[in-house]
Formats: C-alpha cells, structure tokens, sequence
C-alpha cells in the first residue's frame, strides 16, 4: 500500500458515532495502513475511546473548520491521505488492492485526488471502467466525501480557502480548486 494516511476529523461533540466509526474501521481497514484521527480535545476518557493504533491530532476548538483541519494537516508526513469524517463510516472492506491502483494512477497521470464516492459533479470523461474525470472548472471540484488526497494539495486547498465553517468552506474551496488547478 502506498504512503496513504487514513483520517478522520471529528469533535467530541460526535463521540456517540466513535464506538461504530472505529469498530467499523477496525474491521474493514488494513491492519498495516496508518491511521489518524483530528479532535479537538483529550481527555482520560478520550483518549480510551480511541484505539492506541490511532496517531491523534488536536487541533483548537476556537478556530474556523478550515483552520482547524489546516492545523492538523500541516502535521501529516505522509505523501497521501484518505480523509472523511466521522458519520462516513465503512460498511463493508474496501478492495484495498484497487484503492493502491488509484494512487498508481494518480502519480502516472499527475491526478492530485481521487474521490471515492459519486457525489457532486456528474460530468466527466471516463478514465478507467470505474474512474470518471472531475472537470477542472466545476462547481463540485473537491466536496467533503471520503477522498484520497495528495497531502501537500490538501495543505493548499485549507490554506487559501477563506476561514470558515465547513459548509462554507465547500463553496469556497471551489474557488481555490480552479485557482491552483486541482486535478
């Protein structure tokens, strides 16, 4: 498997979804993958809620999402990572073998994400039997859906979108998506 951080942000404020987010990952990732969760706080109680396999980001409560989740990043030091957040949890293993061919094809094409779930922009070329060209200039350019994301492109997005709250962000983060060319 390729240099792919498997991220959750979350907020305690959604803890009653941790017991399903992290049984379901525990059953469907690969042991061998990295994992890491943003949260905004720990705690005794946190912190055994979140399995030891789990690099922990704390990011401060008092900041905007962007800012947030752009305190976080900045940290990671893996090349990739496949970010949701914490309701989008597995129902079933993903074909993980797959997953490694899109970060093949990624790097072989100068992609610089892949989402991996339809949502948004409908239109788009046919890469592959199941990959789909996003248009570069769309309104659905990047959405908050679980993504695998080069972490230096995910670093931009954050960083030149205005500091806003997260609905906010996916409007605006369109903006930036077409200013920096994400592919």
């Amino acid at each position: 498997m390729k240099d792919i951080l498997y991220t959750v942000y979350t907020h305690t404020d959604c803890m009653d979804v941790w017991p399903i987010f992290f049984g379901q990952t525990d059953k469907h990732v690969c042991e061998s993958m990295d994992k890491a969760i943003f949260v905004n706080k720990l705690d005794e109680d946190i912190n055994e809620m979140i399995p030891e396999d789990y690099e922990v980001y704390v990011y401060d409560d008092s900041l905007t999402y962007t800012e947030r989740v752009l305190s976080c990043i900045e940290e990671v030091n893996h090349d990739y990572v496949l970010f949701h957040h914490e309701d989008m949890f597995l129902y079933r293993s993903p074909d993980w073998d797959k997953i490694d061919s899109y970060v093949k094809y990624m790097e072989a094409n100068d992609y610089d994400s892949i989402r991996l779930i339809k949502s948004g922009e409908l239109g788009g070329d046919k890469l592959t039997e199941d990959l789909v060209d996003i248009p570069e200039v769309t309104m659905w350019n990047f959405v908050l859906q679980p993504t695998i994301i080069k972490t230096n492109k995910m670093v931009q997005l954050f960083r030149e979108s205005k500091k806003t709250n997260i609905w906010e962000f996916e409007v605006d983060v369109q903006r930036v998506c077409n200013n920096i060319g994400l592919k």
